[in-house]
């Protein structure tokens, strides 16, 4: 932003009576993802070898399957996932997931904290 726009946006401001707003961002981003997706992410943290379905999840978290299987594929479309395999259950396909590129190097700890190992890409929540 120039000086000269900035500038103008302070009188703006000013003139209308607003005052500046410091806004947590991480705040807000962790806030806007989805609970779900963050309690799939903190299960994947704690054991990052480990393989799990989006069935095994629902039944252990008494979810509905297709909203954990919907969130699951947008974690793996995000990075935090990737497959682990896959097998026919009862005529169905089912796909494994382990921690994906994104949350390798991350503990549990981290992911909660949202206080990411310097040399990793932040996951972005």
């Amino acid at each position: 932003m120039t000086s000269r726009r900035a500038a103008l946006t302070s009188r703006r401001e000013a003139r209308l009576g607003l005052s500046p707003v410091a806004i947590d961002w991480e705040a807000v981003a962790r806030e806007a993802v989805h609970p779900l997706r963050i309690r799939i992410i903190e299960r994947v943290a704690r054991d990052t070898g480990a393989r799990f379905s989006s069935a095994e999840l629902a039944l252990e978290w008494n979810e509905p399957l297709g909203n954990v299987s919907y969130h699951v594929r947008t974690l793996h479309a995000q990075g935090f996932l990737s497959r682990a395999g896959q097998r026919t259950v009862r005529g169905a396909l089912q796909r494994y997931y382990k921690a994906g590129s994104k949350l390798h190097g991350w503990s549990v700890e981290q992911v909660v904290s949202s206080n990411p190992p310097t040399t990793r890409a932040s996951p972005g929540f």
